[in-house]
């Protein structure tokens, strides 16, 4: 089979030195069309940082604050300010932490703000050549390691037209997972030109790398596990001698990782992020729900993310098929493996590489940056296999069937489908970002400006947190704080007490149970929707169901707040809300979540003594 392809003219017109180059043009064209996209989520969120919160733009200070700061999006010591006083999640846990350590990816960001705030064109554009520079690096990758050279090429292509990738690209906030890419190749090609080219200086280089993919996003760990498997099955020392060029990469992310951990970087208390740090039985947890999950999207289909789109039941489902799949793929793949110590490279990168990255909260493919890398060059080599083993006629009909429907199934996905999606998905904006859209406020209307919007039933507290940082980027009004009653996925009872009091009952509590229902309102029975990401966003803010017991008082501004009722599970279901002036002072704006048509509506207040309910999204 290999005879064949060597003797063709495709290894003559595969060149190492400028096919690279070609698979950089090709996917800066197919990814151009990210750049008119605009601001999504975090994007809105950095640029009101960069120019409305760190003091003076161009100042030494406003430059040290964002390289320090621009990632830290909730600690332990703003817990008040962020999502209390100012803000709308009264029920957040007070040691919540969202805090990241990424100042070359600030750096990038800051000189996006403060040489052209309004311009997104050239944000996005600086996403598109960062990612076609990889795609370059990664060929030559490819190139020093995979023989013949049409093989390499093979490799290059999967990697570069992967619609897997589309999402880190097409998202500015997500550039620190390029940079952190970016330099994690650079440190696997100058490792490997050190260790099996004979090049010292090559070595320095490396350790640089190393610590400039570290530097940019936490998500840089991931090139330690190429640098493993390298050792593991590549380098020709003897023995565990080979593991001994690891020690000073060792020791660069311990470095790293306690002073982090020193300077209050790190993630707690939430379910977005884990830190294996603070909170190992959790992410190990994480690492046995997200594997299957995650290596089945980046070697078939589908996109991750849909796990957190179903209910529970659908969640095992999807779950176990994820598992039986990759056992499957691999077990097919053992006859390569046993023979083929590259592709025994590949592969354990891969997964490795998958273990950093499930830490975030919700699997995507743009988490899959990383494991791509020994994906494309271990589905080239799995190509090639099943090829041959289709065309061997000493092998049984069955098998030979199973190896074609594979390699069919494969080259559908990898150079069919893989570069359309691709294209398609740079011209489209993010479900992350249609869905903040979505279930924000209109801020189009001056009647919000520096009121307090009370929001009874909302329908992401976690998307209402880019309201006002969206207002502000787009000169639009917005409210001086931000006061939701209760999350609105069950239904909502609300007793009028006097003019200043509200009493909430909350059908399924402050803290809804996650993706347990099944059956809504209207009667349907739905096992995949949008509503499940939403649901399950809201434990961002905290999911001690013991925090808040009968008779807890929250004392805000604006509000006093006593739960008087909890569920048989222990989270408050009940409060009274105590405002400091009439509920109908012309410094509030009262909206209220409308199911049946997805959009927010003026909140009529009930008189004194009566008691209205508005329905949620699922039956109790």
């Amino acid at each position: 089979m290999i005879h064949f392809f060597e003797n063709s003219r495709i290894s003559i017109m595969v060149n190492p030195k400028t096919l690279p180059f070609f698979f950089g043009f090709v996917v800066l064209l197919l990814t151009f069309p990210t750049v008119h996209l605009g601001f999504d989520s975090d994007d809105f969120v950095h640029l009101e940082k960069i120019l409305y919160q760190f003091g003076n733009p161009g100042s030494l200070h406003h430059f040290l604050n964002t390289i320090k700061n621009l990632f830290v999006f909730v600690t332990p010591e703003e817990v008040n300010n962020a999502f209390s006083a100012d803000s709308h999640i009264w029920w957040a846990e007070k040691d919540i932490k969202i805090a990241f350590f990424r100042p070359l990816s600030s750096f990038s960001h800051w000189v996006d703000g403060y040489m052209w705030p309004g311009w997104p064109f050239l944000m996005h554009l600086q996403n598109v050549i960062l990612f076609s520079l990889i795609v370059v690096f990664v060929g030559r990758l490819y190139f020093k390691l995979l023989n013949p050279l049409w093989l390499a090429g093979i490799a290059g292509c999967i990697f570069a037209i992967d619609d897997a990738h589309a999402d880190a690209v097409k998202w500015i906030a997500s550039r620190n997972s390029l940079w952190a890419f970016l330099f994690g190749i650079l440190c696997i090609l100058s490792h490997h030109n050190w260790r099996m080219e004979g090049y010292s200086r090559s070595r320095f280089f490396s350790y640089f790398w190393f610590g400039m993919s570290l530097l940019s996003a936490e998500g840089g760990v991931c090139t330690a596990a190429y640098l493993f498997a390298h050792a593991l099955f590549i380098d020709r020392e003897p023995g565990l001698s080979r593991f001994r060029c690891l020690w000073f990469y060792f020791l660069l992310g311990f470095v790293y990782v306690r002073t982090i951990s020193y300077f209050g970087y790190g993630a707690a208390s939430n379910e977005l992020y884990v830190d294996p740090n603070q909170e190992p039985l959790r992410f190990i947890k994480n690492v046995i729900t997200f594997i299957p999950i995650l290596l089945l999207g980046q070697l078939a289909w589908p996109d991750p993310r849909y796990f957190r789109y179903c209910s529970e039941d659908l969640m095992i489902s999807f779950w176990m098929s994820a598992l039986l799949i990759c056992l499957f793929l691999i077990g097919v793949m053992i006859p390569l493996i046993k023979k083929d110590q590259i592709s025994r490279f590949w592969l354990t990168g891969m997964i490795l590489s998958l273990i950093p990255v499930c830490g975030m909260g919700i699997p995507s493919e743009r988490l899959l940056l990383f494991s791509s890398l020994g994906s494309a060059g271990l589905l080239s080599m799995l190509l090639v296999y099943l090829f041959g083993q289709s065309i061997d006629y000493s092998k049984g009909k069955l098998h030979r069937g199973i190896c074609f429907v594979l390699l069919s199934s494969f080259l559908f996905i990898h150079s069919f489908y893989a570069p359309i999606a691709l294209f398609l998905e740079s011209n489209s904006p993010s479900r992350r970002q249609v869905l903040a859209e979505i279930v924000n406020p209109d801020n189009s209307s001056a009647e919000i400006q520096s009121k307090d919007l009370v929001i009874v039933n909302a329908p992401s507290t976690f998307f209402l947190w880019y309201h006002n940082p969206i207002s502000k980027v787009r000169n639009k009004p917005f409210p001086q704080r931000i006061r939701v009653l209760a999350p609105g996925y069950g239904d909502i009872k609300i007793t009028r007490k006097d003019a200043n009091t509200l009493i909430v009952l909350a059908n399924h509590g402050f803290f809804p149970p996650f993706n347990k229902e099944t059956t809504s309102n209207d009667g349907q029975n739905p096992a995949f929707h949008p509503v499940f990401v939403l649901q399950w966003l809201e434990r961002t803010a905290g999911f001690n169901k013991d925090r808040l017991p009968l008779k807890s008082i929250i004392e805000l501004p604006d509000v006093s707040i006593e739960i008087t009722g909890v569920t048989d599970l222990g989270p408050p279901s009940k409060a009274q809300f105590v405002f400091k002036v009439p509920l109908e002072s012309s410094t509030f704006h009262w909206l209220q979540w409308d199911w049946n048509i997805w959009k927010f509506k003026k909140f009529q207040l009930p008189s004194i003594g009566q008691e209205i309910t508005i329905p949620g999204f699922w039956k109790v």
